[in-house]
């Protein structure tokens, strides 16, 4: 084989390992608060399967020391507010379409008040729990009747389908604590993929190539 054919391999495989390695970093995620004026955009929920009955709503804080605004993605694990952890990847959440929809729907809203809040999150486990997107009906369901909070999370879930996927969603995912979603910034690009980062590194190489000849 020749020498610049070996090197050129070398080059593409460097690129390979370059990009595995940055698909695992990890990042710093940290929770201030709940939404709202003093944190006061929350209200008590009672859902089971998953079960859980407490506060309910959307959060604030920074990733990377960049502000977010996220809702919870699941109940299996907890956070506390005030503790940066080190161990968050970045991802797309399942049902994705549908919580963007939402998103379109309902995301000024959520912002407005305590109830509107903690209803966007109610809608948000309905959709990541459940298949027949009501609160009223199937494992995942509230515990109360005639609830204006869990009402206005069900005429979300009944309007999706006038609203379209933007791909805008993302999840902030950690091993150890508890999940949560958001919007993706405005001005962020997606990190460029393996194959990406390979066609650079080919380029490069073939360039250099060209230039000793």
């Amino acid at each position: 084989m020749k020498t610049t054919t070996k090197k050129l391999l070398t080059g593409i495989a460097a690129c390979a390992a370059l990009a595995g390695a940055g698909s695992v970093q990890a990042h710093a995620l940290l929770l201030t608060n709940f939404v709202g004026p003093g944190g006061a955009y929350h209200q008590a929920v009672d859902v089971t399967t998953p079960a859980y009955s407490g506060q309910a709503g959307g959060f604030v804080g920074t990733f990377d020391g960049n502000p977010i605004q996220v809702w919870c993605y699941e109940l299996g694990q907890t956070f506390n507010f005030g503790t940066t952890y080190m161990d968050y990847t970045l991802g797309t959440p399942v049902n994705e379409s549908l919580l963007s929809a939402l998103f379109q729907e309902a995301y000024g809203d959520a912002q407005s008040s305590a109830l509107n809040s903690a209803a966007f999150q109610l809608a948000v486990w309905e959709i990541l729990s459940d298949g027949d997107l009501s609160l009223y009906s199937g494992s995942f369901h509230t515990n109360r009747v005639n609830n204006p909070t869990d009402q206005q999370a069900e005429i979300w879930l009944a309007g999706l389908g006038s609203f379209s996927d933007k791909g805008d969603i993302i999840l902030y995912s950690s091993p150890e604590h508890q999940n949560f979603i958001g919007r993706k910034p405005s001005s962020e690009l997606p990190e460029p993929g393996p194959l990406a980062l390979i066609g650079v590194g080919l380029m490069a190489l073939l360039a250099s190539r060209r230039a000793r000849g």
